[in-house]
């Protein structure tokens, strides 16, 4: 079952879009990233994924992170 969690990520810059991007890369399961920088928000797609858990790796990115929907 595929899953979207869309997260509102306060990223300033193209550098903190690709962190999101890489380490929303190392997350099993995801199979689509869609970054939008000038909304702040991060729309990760994949099997198997918790609201949560994909907060708090998109977390380590440095930058404040919440789960605003999840599908």
């Amino acid at each position: 079952m595929s899953t979207a969690v869309s997260l509102h990520v306060d990223m300033m810059c193209e550098g903190c879009a690709g962190a999101v991007r890489r380490l929303a890369a190392k997350i099993d399961g995801v199979t689509d990233v869609d970054v939008r920088l000038d909304a702040k928000t991060v729309i990760i797609r994949g099997a198997g994924l918790s609201a949560e858990d994909v907060r708090e790796k998109i977390a380590k990115c440095g930058r404040e992170t919440r789960v605003e929907s999840t599908a």
